[in-house]
């Protein structure tokens, strides 16, 4: 493994450590789909093939994550609209 390699997987491992518990939220793909967060995901692909070669996987791997997040926000906003929609009028 090179060099390059080791020092983003400890500056990961840092950040699921210290960084990631403390921020209020979770990663949108892990949260939406159950599969694991995209930090542990690059992990993997660094251990396994390296950064260079997982350069692609892992800008999908981020792509998928920002559509989860935009579906996560949409069936918010749905649950939002909805109970505005359920509210009474009070027309006393």
């Amino acid at each position: 493994m090179k060099l390059h390699d080791k020092l983003l997987l400890v500056s990961i491992s840092l950040y699921q450590k210290y960084i990631a518990p403390h921020k209020g939220f979770c990663c949108a793909h892990s949260a939406l789909t159950g599969e694991m967060s995209c930090s542990a995901f690059v992990k993997q692909q660094i251990k396994t093939a390296g950064l260079f070669a997982s350069i692609k996987t892992i800008k999908h791997r981020f792509k998928r994550c920002k559509m989860a997040a935009q579906t996560i926000q949409n069936q918010k906003n749905r649950k939002k609209m909805k109970k505005q929609i359920q509210m009474p009028v009070n027309l006393a």
